[in-house]
C-alpha cells in the first residue's frame, strides 16, 4: 500500500484546465448516421429515413444522441501538439478503470453537422478504498455544432490507483 497521498500539488494543478478545441476531419453524413443506427441496432426511422425526418418535428433525418460522443476519446486524431486530451500523471498510480461516463443531450445531431468538443478537467479527489487510496479524476466535455449551440455534455470518471 502507498503511504501518503497520491493527490501532489501538480495533480492537483490539472483541475480547471480546458483542452483545445477538437473539430473532426469532416461533418456529421448520413452515411456515418445510419452506419450507427446499425451497429448500435436502433432502427428507428428517425435515423435510417430522410422522408420520414423530413415529416418529423426536426424537419431532417437526425442522429442517434450518442453518435455525439466520438473521437478523440481514444482516436489517433487526438494526439499531437497542444494534447487534445489530457494525460495526468499520478505517481504511485500503476492501474486505472474508466468509473462511468454519463451524457446529458440538449439537441439532435443533423446531417451535415460539425461537431466541435472541448474537455476540461472537472475535478480531482482521493479516497481510501477496499483496495487502498485511489484517485478520481473527473473530466466533461462539452459538444458544439457548427453554430456553437451545446448539443451535449459529458462526463467521464477515471480512477487511477497503485
Amino acid at each position: 500500500m502507498v503511504q501518503g497521498t497520491l493527490l501532489t500539488p501538480e495533480v492537483r494543478n490539472w483541475v480547471g484546465k480546458k483542452s483545445e478545441w477538437w473539430t473532426p476531419p469532416e461533418p456529421v453524413e448520413r452515411s456515418e448516421i445510419r452506419r450507427f443506427a446499425e451497429a448500435i441496432m436502433d432502427r428507428n426511422p428517425l435515423y435510417m429515413d430522410d422522408a420520414y425526418g423530413k415529416r418529423s418535428r426536426y424537419g431532417t433525418r437526425i442522429a442517434p444522441p450518442t453518435l455525439v460522443i466520438r473521437p478523440p476519446y481514444g482516436g489517433e486524431e487526438a494526439r499531437g501538439p497542444g494534447e487534445r486530451t489530457f494525460a495526468i500523471h499520478v505517481p504511485g498510480a500503476r492501474r486505472g478503470v474508466n468509473a462511468g461516463n454519463e451524457v446529458e443531450i440538449f439537441r439532435p445531431v443533423r446531417p451535415g453537422d460539425v461537431v466541435r468538443q472541448r474537455s476540461r478537467v472537472l475535478e480531482i479527489t482521493e479516497r481510501e478504498g477496499r483496495s487502498g487510496r485511489m484517485v478520481i479524476i473527473v473530466f466533461e466535455t462539452v459538444f458544439v455544432n457548427q453554430d456553437d449551440k451545446v448539443l451535449a455534455i459529458g462526463r467521464q470518471t477515471g480512477i487511477r490507483m497503485p
